[in-house]
């Protein structure tokens, strides 16, 4: 892949947080609960990628960085659909599940990849309890008599960015974690990554763009 392609993408996806950022300061009075949640999940990111990127620049290892946002991504994640899922899950059982993934995420840093070494171990266990999170919304979306229209629903476009991101990272999380890559091939990865990325926060913007009935 041409590098200056991978440059470009990488570069979209790192800044691309701040159109939902400055989107949120014009409208965010008129949030719902979801869309406030959602807010905070996007600031995190940005912080995280920017954190990233100047890492990045200055040739420091950044994988600490994604150590930590992994913990908090998923938590502030969790947060929407304890709010979105609550009639189906107590805050009991939303709590252990957060709680079992911290002590995860703590001993993989400790035993297996240290915070020097990308924790692929750990995203890939988030990725894999994000779609099952998005599973059971979209189950519970069947279980509804009346329904108001998709396009309404935030909780919807962010379950459905959460999906495309997350199912396709973890196939790229996999694959990363058992291959040893050329240049190329990583370059190639990432770039994917991007994209998906990119992709996401579209959805996250549209998100909060919409503006439903009061909850």
């Amino acid at each position: 892949m041409d590098y200056s392609l991978f440059w470009l993408l990488g570069h979209i996806s790192t800044f691309i947080p701040l159109v939902p950022i400055l989107l949120s300061l014009i409208l965010f009075k008129r949030f719902i609960p979801t869309q406030r949640r959602l807010v905070y999940v996007v600031i995190m990111a940005f912080l995280a990628d920017i954190t990233a990127y100047i890492f990045w620049q200055t040739w420091q290892n950044n994988n600490p960085v994604y150590h930590v946002y992994a913990v908090v991504e998923f938590y502030l994640i969790l947060r929407i659909f304890k709010f979105e899922l609550r009639s189906f899950f107590s805050n009991t059982k939303f709590m252990i599940v957060f709680a079992t993934f911290l002590v995860y995420a703590i001993i993989n840093a400790l035993a297996w990849q240290n915070i020097f070494t990308f924790n692929s171990n750990v995203t890939t266990a988030s990725a894999f309890l994000m779609l099952v999170l998005v599973f059971i919304y979209f189950f519970s979306l069947l279980q509804k008599e009346k329904l108001e229209p998709l396009g309404r629903i935030p909780i919807f476009w962010i379950s459905a960015g959460l999906m495309l991101y997350f199912s396709t990272n973890l196939v790229l999380f996999f694959i990363s974690k058992n291959e040893v890559f050329a240049l190329e091939n990583g370059f190639t990865i990432w770039s994917v990554h991007a994209i998906v990325n990119i992709i996401l926060f579209c959805f996250y913007t549209y998100a909060l763009w919409i503006q439903p009935k009061t909850e």
